[in-house]
């Protein structure tokens, strides 16, 4: 009987703790115990691009290849891509640009993203054997959709939209692209 009251103290001493304990263990607000996922991942597509400089449409192939990294709720590549076609009269035409790419995921399937980018820009001339060239900074818009997705990859179908400013000849070329890609 001695023990009683003892017991009945410890008891009483401890319920706190262990009821803090429980609280802490549901709170919805407690951080997550796991890391932020990170992975290595590389990324590429290929599709066809519309694009349009000083009114002069060019039909192109455009290819991308981006090295970066992969979290939860953002995709960071470091990207670079370029574009070859023709313009309507058949003049050679092509871009390379090279930038940082953000991609965002909303849902399981579906990725949003930014790229701003620095580039140039050539056409080749008519009278003679040269392109007149010239260098860009840009800004692009991004959305795919998983086609295959998978633990480790997805292929995926994308398009993306842009708008480049030609540093010396204050032109504008604007573009629109219908790609196919591979994530890893």
């Amino acid at each position: 009987m001695k023990r009683a009251p003892l017991l009945l103290l410890a008891a009483l001493s401890l319920a706190p703790a262990t009821a803090l304990a429980e609280e802490a263990s549901t709170d919805p607000y407690a951080a997550d115990p796991e890391p932020p996922r990170r992975s290595f991942t590389l990324y590429a597509t290929a599709g066809l691009t519309y694009r349009s400089l000083y009114g002069i449409p060019i039909l192109a192939a455009d290819l991308e290849f981006s090295i970066g990294g992969r979290t939860r709720s953002v995709d960071i590549y470091g990207s670079l891509g370029g574009a070859i076609g023709r313009t309507e009269q058949g003049l050679l035409a092509g871009q390379l640009r090279l930038g940082p790419t953000f991609l965002f995921p909303v849902g399981d399937r579906v990725r949003l993203g930014l790229e701003p980018r620095s580039g140039w820009v050539g056409i080749r001339r008519i009278t003679k054997s040269q392109t007149i060239g010239d260098l860009s900074m840009g800004i692009g818009g991004i959305a795919t959709v998983d086609l295959a997705p998978g633990e480790e990859y997805a292929i995926f179908l994308g398009g993306r939209i842009g708008a480049d400013y030609l540093l010396r000849s204050n032109g504008l070329l604007f573009a629109g692209t219908l790609m196919l890609g591979a994530r890893h």
